[in-house]
C-alpha cells in the first residue's frame, strides 16, 4: 500500500482531491491511501510521524510562517528534518513559483489552472509510486 499526503485548508478540496488521487493511482494498478491535513504544522508533523511516498500541497495555506505559508515554510522544515519525500506545490498563482520551489526544496509544482494538470499528477504518481 502506497501512502500519499495532501495539504489544503479547504475541507471540500481535501476530500475531493484526496479521492481523485486514489482513483488516479488505482488506474495505474497502485493501491494507495491518502491522508489529508489542513495546514503546514499538521503537514510537518504528519510527515515526521508517517512513512509517506508522495506529497501534494497547496502553495498558500496557513499554519506556518513565511513565504507561501504551507508550501514554502512547511516544505523547508520537512527538508531540514532530512526527509526526501517528493513534494509538489499545487497552485494557480505562478508568480515567483520557481524561486519558491528551489528555495523550499520542493520537487516541483503543478499549475491547477492548466487543463493538463491531471496528466502532470499522473506522471508524478507513476514516477514516484510505480504502477503500469
Amino acid at each position: 500500500m502506497r501512502r500519499i499526503i495532501y495539504a489544503d485548508e479547504d475541507e471540500f478540496e481535501r476530500a475531493s482531491f484526496g479521492r481523485t488521487l486514489v482513483l488516479i493511482a488505482g488506474g495505474h494498478g497502485i493501491e494507495a491511501t491518502v491522508t489529508t491535513v489542513k495546514n503546514g504544522r499538521e503537514l510537518v508533523e504528519a510527515v515526521r510521524s508517517g512513512n509517506y511516498d508522495l506529497c501534494f500541497t497547496e502553495r498558500a495555506t496557513s499554519g506556518m510562517r513565511g513565504s507561501g505559508a504551507i508550501g514554502y515554510s512547511a516544505i523547508k522544515q520537512i527538508r531540514e528534518d532530512g526527509n526526501t519525500i517528493p513534494i509538489y506545490f499545487l497552485t494557480g498563482a505562478l508568480m515567483g513559483i520557481d524561486e519558491e520551489v528551489s528555495g523550499s526544496g520542493a520537487t516541483g509544482y503543478i499549475d491547477k489552472l492548466k487543463t493538463s494538470k491531471f496528466e502532470e499528477i499522473n506522471r508524478a504518481i507513476q514516477r514516484y509510486l510505480g504502477g503500469n
